[in-house]
Order: structure tokens, then C-alpha cells, then sequence
């Protein structure tokens, strides 16, 4: 079971970082031509490097990669975070297979059939293969549970199995190529003498001073006066600040959240006051709890005295004690004394699985049953767990897990283990198979309570639903246009809200999963109102208010910030000719500091590699003109990020003298290589102009 909890729980043999993208060894069939995923995605999603990429292409590999991880996660959903993860990913791995394959081809580079097989069974087995083959007790890789497992393959009738393993290869050879393109390309680096003096002396030349300023805040915003040629020109100096790589939308946007009232509250307590009464009396916790609770039954085992918060009692309390209804974050809460266990802190066992494959479960049930009676009329369990058992990993040690905590093995097998006492033999089944299990040892046991709670959240009715749905569908019918929008809101008193939405974006503020909203956006005219959405617990109306092409944002769009940025400059003007002025009386930081009735702050060991000033935060132009100084004294003004400042410097350190800088070059260079693989990436991926439309083509109007 060790091989194959690894495979299958700790998802090793299936995660490889090729990308940026999840890709996974077990690999389900993959849908086809005819599912629900390939009829969204009839429209291309994209571009990438002139290629369209057709959606039922993209949509097939997301959803073999959504079955993939469900697999190997034991999860039957995915919440919407994780699904949009996956689908990013596989966006991600298809712009590295055809930018940066493309790249590869025209280079040569790729695996030969001989590194494959050094990969999968020679002297320099891949990652991925080691941690999949090797026993979690010992911690060692089994190279035979490989050859063990590439015999048998073939067995499996259907050829899914030797598929997925070849498609396993194709992952491992992609990370080899991709690991040689970017090895290639680091190759290319170099860093020369001078580089590396002067990175030794940036990060070893330290400095001691005291700082003087004053605050752009101290400055009322009303007193600094900017004309319109003023913005401009600031605004064309400073172009390169409002560049934007992909297209962005502005929506206005107002939201109806569907919250339940006061009736819903009162209903729901009710309601759970009776299932109170049922539950001091049954007999069935378990079963009452699932049959009644919105969050199912999980054994809650809690020491005396633990933090319990609202039944705080119940550890104190006998089995059948109830106490509640209590009301939290979750909703209305009655909970139980279970039961009042001895519990085991690790148990040790050891064990003999039987493959389940295409014989009938009981048959499989039946051998385990007789290998049990064997064992106990004498046979030895470690010899025929060796003989036997499909757990290549314990098979080797005679079945022996050796000491595991609650939750490392599969429940079943976990259960049995835990509610059972020294020299039990029970049989359970997995998914992995049949185990014959026989308990060795306990570690010391606590007594602990299993807390069974029933909770019942306070969901808004049909009646409070259909209120608030007339109420946004009243706004919605009222904001035909822009201008009915923005007046509908004021009469109405419903606050607006707004932000820019790119392409790629999933949420917007407040509203989680909001693809529908964004991908109107990329199909709709400036100034359209949009329909009524339904986004989770809200109702939502966007109406579209600007559209901002690629490249650089014109001026109307970003006059709010051109202003604040210019304002903040005229400041730093304003104040640093005032300590310029002062400067010509004040001859120390203190004079300098009463003559402006500001502190003094001490600046210590700083570097011109240093990030930032404990006081004042990344005031990267202070940071350089501090760093920069020839020798002890006042620097000149500064106007940086929050204030103007002057910066009397009071001792040097000089570095340390060598002339051997192998070690800042060696040091850089392993800078620059950590950036190959994501710049390089980026740098290609622009110069095949990849365009993303996946939002825009899954929004149906």
C-alpha cells in the first residue's frame, strides 16, 4: 500500500511543474467529440504564435485534467478557485508547447530513446519516477517496483494503462527538453569582472546616517495648482508608467445581495430546536447528523478542557449530553456527547493486499478470509505478505507498515486500524483492494469525546429570493441606458461600484466567479447595461463604461492618477527647495530638524542593494543618493516617494578588500539564471502576440 498510496494520494508519479502547468500521470479516458465540453468551446478561445486554438482542443484537456485531479485528490467537486487554476494552467502549457516547442524544434533540442529509458529504468531515474516508487517508511526507491510495474501494465486488457504511462513518458520527456532549452540558454550568461566588483561593493559598502524630511501629506492637495499643459507634458514624460499589455474594460457596477431576513432567521431556529429533541433521544447519532445537518458527520475527537467555542460543557459531560442551539458563523449549532473513546496517538500493523481487478469482490473477500485462517492456525503473515501482497513497498519488510498517525492511510484501512485492539486481524476494503490487517502495537492512548454537531445554515427562502430578484430586475428594467443607469442609482440610493476588468481576470471585488460579468464585457458596446446576473448570493447589473485598447492608456482615462503624480512631484519641488534653503544656516541633522520641526531618524549598515529604509519604506532615490555619498556630509535634497529628504551622512564602511570576485560573480549569474526560464518564457511569449479570448467566447448573451 505504500506504492500506491503514493501514487494515488500523495499524487507523486502526477505532478511535474512543466510551464507553469499541472500535469498529472493517472489519466482518465479522455471525453469525447461529443460532451458537454466540446459543444462550449466551438469557437476558437485564442491565438497563440498565429495558430487558433480551437476550443474543443483546449476544453478537452482541461477536462482530462479536471478528471486527472479529481482522481488523485479523492474529490467528487472542485471548488471554483481550484477548477480556474486548472484551467490556467492548461492555458499556460499549451502556449509553452507551441511557443516554446517551436523554439526547441528549430534548435534541435529533444530526448533521445536512450536518456527516456535512463529516465524510467537506468542509473538516473527522473524525479517524478523516484518519489512514485519509493517506500514511504524507508524513505528508499525501489527500482524493481518500477520493472514490476511496466511488466504488468499490459495485463490491463483496455490499454488504459499502458496509455497513461506512455503519456507519463511524453510529460517526462517534455520537462527534460524544457530543463536542456533553459540549461541552453543560462549557458548563455555572463558575467563579467566588473559586474561582479561592482555587486560585491553594492551589497558590502555600508553606510551610517542621519535622516531629516518632510511629508508630502503636510501639504494640502488644494494648494498645489496643476494647468491642463502641465498634465500633458507630465503625462507624455511619463507615458511608459500607464503601458498596458492586454486589452482592459471599466464596468460600473451595482449589487443586490440575496441575504436572509428575519423570518429566515426565525424559521431556520425552529427548525433546529426540534431536531434538538430528536437528537437528545436517538440512538443514531451518526445517521441523524447526516440526515439532518448541511455539514455531514466527521469524527470530532477533542481532549478535556479543549477550546470548544458554545459547548464548552459537553467535555466535561457524559455520553448523550446536548447542548445548543448556539448561533455562529456557519448558522444555528446543537451538539452531542458521541461517545468518550481511550485513543491511540499511532498504531503500528502490517498488512497483505489483495488486487481486486475484474474478480468478484467476495471472492477476493473469501482469500483474504482464508489467508486469515491460515495465519491463525499458525502460518507465518510475513512470509506470505511477501509472497502475496500487491504492495511491492511493504511486501518487501513482510507486510509491515510500521507506526502511522491517524489519517495517513485511507479511511477504511484507518478506521479498522484505530477502533481495534492489539493482534485484531479485520479485513477492509479500499480502493487500492483487499487488506488483511493485523494490529502489532498502540501507542499511548487519551481519552478524548467525539463532539457530533448538527448544523443548519440560515439560507434566504424562495420568498426572500424572488423579493430581491424584483427588486434588481425593477433597477435593471428602470437602466436601459448609461444615463438611466447612473440616474436610476442615484434616485435609488444604490451605491456603484467600479473596476477594470481584463480578459483573464475571474473575480471582481466582492464578487467571486465572475466570468459571466467579464465575458459580457469583452462582447459589449461602451455605455451597454447589462442583463441581470445571478453570481452566487447576489444579483449584479454592470453597465460597460470604458474600453481601453492595448498599448498605452490615453490621458482622459488616467488624468486622476497624472494628477495625484503631479501634484506629488510639485511637492517634492516645494519642499526640497525649502530644505535647500535651510540647509544654507543649518549645519547638523539637529539644527536642520528644529529649523523644520521634524525628526531626525537613523539610518544604519545601509547598502546600495538595500530595499528599503526601516523608516521610511522603499524610498529607492534616498536609498541611491545615501549609497552614492564620496564621503561623510549632507547629501542634497531628495524628493522621493512620501516626502523630500536630507540625509547627513556620517561614516563609510568601506568593504573588505579582495581581488578575487569569483564568488559575487558566481552569485549573480545564479540571479540571472533563476530569471532564464520565466523571462525568456515571457519574452517569446510576446513575440508570438498570444491572444486570449477564452472569457469572451464562453459568455453566451
Amino acid at each position: 500500500m505504500a506504492l500506491i498510496s503514493k501514487i494515488r494520494e500523495k499524487s507523486t508519479l502526477l505532478l511535474i511543474t512543466i510551464g507553469g502547468a499541472l500535469v498529472l500521470f493517472v489519466v482518465s479516458d479522455l471525453f469525447d467529440s461529443n460532451n458537454s465540453f466540446s459543444n462550449r468551446g466551438r469557437m476558437m478561445v485564442g491565438e497563440i504564435d498565429g495558430t487558433e486554438i480551437d476550443g474543443r482542443e483546449y476544453e478537452t484537456k482541461v477536462a482530462t485534467t479536471v478528471e486527472n485531479y479529481k482522481n488523485n485528490t479523492q474529490q467528487k467537486n472542485l471548488d471554483d478557485n481550484t477548477a480556474e487554476m486548472i484551467r490556467n494552467q492548461v492555458w499556460n502549457q499549451l502556449i509553452s508547447e507551441k511557443v516554446l516547442g517551436k523554439e526547441m524544434d528549430e534548435l534541435g533540442v529533444g530526448v533521445s530513446p536512450e536518456e527516456l529509458y535512463d529516465m524510467v529504468q537506468g542509473s538516473n531515474p527522473h524525479p517524478s519516477v523516484v518519489q512514485a516508487f519509493t517506500d514511504p517508511n524507508s524513505g528508499k526507491f525501489n527500482p524493481q517496483g518500477v520493472l514490476n510495474f511496466l511488466k504488468k501494465m499490459d495485463e490491463d486488457e483496455t490499454g488504459a494503462t499502458r496509455e497513461r504511462w506512455l503519456l507519463f513518458e511524453d510529460e517526462i520527456k517534455t520537462d527534460k527538453r524544457n530543463k536542456k532549452y533553459n540549461a541552453l540558454v543560462a549557458k548563455g550568461i555572463f558575467v563579467n569582472s566588473k559586474q561582479a566588483k561592482n555587486d560585491y561593493i553594492a551589497k558590502n559598502k555600508k553606510f551610517d546616517a542621519l535622516v531629516v524630511g518632510k511629508k508630502y501629506a503636510t501639504i494640502l492637495d488644494s494648494t498645489i495648482a496643476v494647468t491642463d499643459e502641465e498634465l500633458k507634458k507630465y503625462y507624455d514624460d511619463n507615458k511608459y508608467k500607464y503601458k498596458q499589455t492586454e486589452e482592459s474594460r471599466k464596468i460600473e457596477y451595482v449589487v443586490f445581495d440575496i441575504q436572509a431576513s428575519d423570518d429566515d432567521r426565525s424559521k431556520t431556529l425552529a427548525e433546529i430546536n426540534k431536531i434538538k429533541e430528536e437528537f437528545k433521544t436517538t440512538d443514531n447519532d451518526t445517521s441523524l447528523i447526516n440526515f439532518y445537518s448541511d455539514v455531514k458527520y466527521k469524527e470530532n475527537l477533542m481532549l478535556p478542557g479543549a477550546f470548544l467555542p458554545g459547548f464548552d460543557s459537553l467535555l466535561k459531560a457524559g455520553v448523550g449530553s446536548v447542548a445548543g442551539p448556539i448561533f455562529d458563523a456557519e448558522g444555528y449549532k446543537v451538539a452531542k456527547v458521541i461517545a468518550i473513546k481511550n485513543v491511540a496517538d499511532s498504531v503500528k500493523a502490517r498488512h497483505i493486499l489483495l488486487k481486486i481487478d475484474k474478480k468478484p469482490l467476495a471472492k477476493v473477500q473469501a482469500e483474504a478470509d482464508s489467508l486469515k485462517k491460515m495465519i491463525q492456525a499458525g502460518a507465518n503473515f510475513a512470509e506470505l505478505a511477501t509472497k502475496l501482497s500487491t504492495d511491492a513497498g511493504s511486501a518487501i519488510k513482510g507486510g509491515d507498515l510500521g507506526y502511522f498517525k491517524q489519517g495517513m492511510m485511507v479511511k477504511p484501512f484507518n478506521d479498522a486500524c484505530f477502533n481495534g485492539k492489539v493482534g485484531d486481524m479485520p479485513i477492509v476494503v479500499s480502493q487500492f483492494g483487499v487488506h488483511l490487517i493485523e494490529i502489532t502495537a498502540r501507542g499511548k492512548e487519551t481519552r478524548k469525546y467525539d463532539i457530533g454537531t448538527v448544523v443548519r445554515h440560515v439560507e434566504p427562502s424562495n420568498k426572500t429570493y424572488q423579493a430581491t430578484f424584483a427588486k434588481a430586475d425593477e433597477f435593471a428594467a428602470k437602466a436601459s441606458s448609461a444615463e438611466a443607469f447612473d440616474k436610476t442609482a442615484e434616485e435609488l440610493k444604490i451605491n456603484k461600484r467600479e473596476f477594470d476588468v481584463k480578459e483573464t481576470s475571474t473575480n471582481i471585488p466582492g464578487i467571486d466567479n465572475a466570468k459571466d460579468i467579464i465575458g459580457w464585457a469583452y462582447n459589449a458596446d461602451k455605455d451597454n447595461v447589462s442583463k441581470v446576473f445571478e453570481l452566487g448570493k447576489r444579483f449584479v447589473i454592470a453597465k460597460l463604461k470604458e474600453v481601453t485598447p492595448k498599448g498605452f492608456k490615453p490621458l482622459d482615462q488616467v488624468k486622476d492618477d497624472v494628477t495625484l503624480n503631479l501634484r506629488k512631484q510639485k511637492k517634492g519641488e516645494k519642499l526640497s527647495a525649502e530644505l535647500a534653503e535651510a540647509l544654507k544656516t543649518a549645519t547638523d541633522a539637529g539644527s536642520l530638524a528644529a529649523k523644520l520641526s521634524s525628526p531626525i531618524d537613523t539610518v544604519r549598515g545601509l547598502t546600495f542593494s538595500s530595499s528599503q529604509i526601516a523608516t521610511y519604506g522603499r524610498e529607492f532615490d534616498l536609498i541611491g543618493t545615501i549609497a552614492s555619498t564620496k564621503k561623510p556630509g549632507a547629501t542634497k535634497p531628495v524628493a522621493g516617494s512620501t516626502g523630500s529628504y536630507v540625509a547627513f551622512v556620517s561614516n563609510i564602511e568601506e568593504p573588505a578588500a579582495t581581488k578575487d570576485y569569483k564568488a559575487s560573480a558566481a552569485e549573480l549569474k545564479q540571479t540571472y539564471n533563476q530569471r532564464v526560464q520565466y523571462e525568456v518564457f515571457e519574452a517569446l511569449k510576446d513575440k508570438a502576440g498570444v491572444i486570449d479570448n477564452r472569457v469572451k467566447s464562453q459568455y453566451s448573451k
